[in-house]
């Protein structure tokens, strides 16, 4: 596997400033790519989670895994979670994904409240 996250940090583009702040900076990127979430890694997988928990860009991570389609652990949600939000975006006419909307789902996603359109946008 390449080493997907440093091609990020390298990135140029003014949007990706954000990932030179990530809490995750110095962990091997295969960490955040697990090929199934299961018993077995569980403990791996939550020590990922609470990197991501405590990372003061979680919301533009998040941002960016949405509207690149990316896969693993981003902004302690996986690709299935992401969708799902995505989803609802979607089904409430939403276009442009922005960091407040994402700020708001990881915000709801913390206190393990369900989604409502009230509650995210």
């Amino acid at each position: 596997m390449s080493d997907y996250y440093n091609d990020f940090i390298k990135m140029e583009d003014p949007s990706t400033e954000w990932r030179r702040d990530a809490a995750c900076t110095g962990i091997p990127t295969t960490d955040f790519f697990p090929e199934r979430i299961n018993a077995s890694n569980a403990k791996d997988v939550e020590r990922i989670f609470r990197v991501c928990k405590s990372c003061k860009v979680s919301a533009e991570c998040l941002r960016e895994a949405m509207i690149n389609d990316h896969d693993g652990i981003w902004a302690y949600t996986t690709f299935k979670q992401r969708m799902k939000f995505k989803k609802f975006l979607t089904a409430n006419n939403v276009e442009d994904i922005t960091v407040e909307h994402c700020k708001s789902f990881l915000s709801v996603n913390k206190n393990g409240k369900s989604i409502s359109i009230n509650g995210v946008l």
